[in-house]
């Protein structure tokens, strides 16, 4: 999926290890992002230029914040990269330069670290929002399989599952159901979808957002590309017409399937045959890693 062909805007979130401090980190992002270019909304070049913020800072900028909540046991300074709101082909180009010099730095991960990808739904109805919560629902144990022992199920307290996967989906579709006609607000409010879970809905009121909080933290430019390109791809599911089938009264065997889903998301055009592939691979080479 051509990402030229959506008007949603993402952005990501990064945390990570530096090996030199969030001041020095600013100076060397912005001599080597010269060259570079954002392109936005309007689609027109312009410099990327990198600040140094406090955590609270909320402002639509390339920030590099100190984060004290990174365990760097003094193997380095705990650092978060936020990115402005980003848009098309060319951004993600530019993102995918930029994480890969920070690899190149030298910059680090561990289990404290987490992936934070937001993409804009500010279009969204409370059917679509009904739609995505039924898409999470249903194939949120396919989508642990993308993610290492840490971040699986709710062995993180910031990324915990919504469900356990033994609920009957069919009755948890009858409560978004329900929710969704009394009001997107109700819909939004269900608990599963709120806090420090996988899937938060909270910045919807203020940003138009989705965050996907899942993944691990990397410094692998492919990794963080084509998690992007996966969660949009999930968007535009649930923005599509098509349905989410469930079967009354039995565990869905769909729901245990990365493959499945993969499959399905690229044979509807909304992740492309180099994502089928890439998250295929990263789920076979984490389970021979176990």
């Amino acid at each position: 999926m051509n990402l030229d062909d959506t008007n949603r805007t993402f952005g990501v979130e990064l945390e990570l290890l530096s090996p030199v401090s969030d001041r020095d980190l600013v100076d060397t992002l912005n001599t080597f992002c010269q060259p570079l270019n954002w392109y936005g909304a309007d689609n027109c070049p312009k410099n990327i230029v990198f600040r140094r913020a406090n955590y609270s800072n909320k402002d639509n900028q390339w920030r590099v914040k100190p984060d004290v909540s990174i365990r760097s046991q003094g193997r380095g300074h705990g650092v978060e990269i936020v990115t402005r709101i980003l848009k098309g082909e060319k951004d993600m180009e530019a993102l995918v330069k930029i994480v890969t010099f920070l690899e190149e730095l030298g910059c680090k991960v561990n289990k404290s670290t987490g992936f934070h990808c937001h993409i804009d739904i500010s279009d969204f109805n409370s059917q679509n929002c009904r739609r995505l919560m039924m898409v999470l629902a249903k194939y949120e144990t396919s989508i642990n399989d993308f993610l290492p022992q840490s971040r699986k199920g709710n062995n993180n307290h910031y990324c915990r599952n919504s469900f356990f996967g033994s609920e009957d989906l069919y009755h948890i579709y009858k409560t978004v159901k329900r929710l969704a006609k009394i009001s997107k607000r109700e819909l939004l409010g269900y608990e599963p979808f709120t806090g420090r879970g996988k899937w938060n809905f909270q910045n919807f009121w203020r940003h138009g957002t989705f965050e996907n909080r899942a993944h691990s933290g990397t410094c692998n430019a492919d990794g963080v590309e084509h998690w992007v390109r996966l969660t949009m791809g999930l968007i535009l599911k649930a923005k599509s017409h098509q349905v989410v089938p469930v079967h009354h009264g039995r565990l869905d065997d769909d729901r245990n399937n990365s493959k499945t889903l993969l499959a399905m998301l690229a044979r509807s055009g909304f992740i492309s045959s180099q994502t089928k592939r890439f998250m295929n691979k990263r789920a076979k080479d984490l389970r021979n890693a176990v």
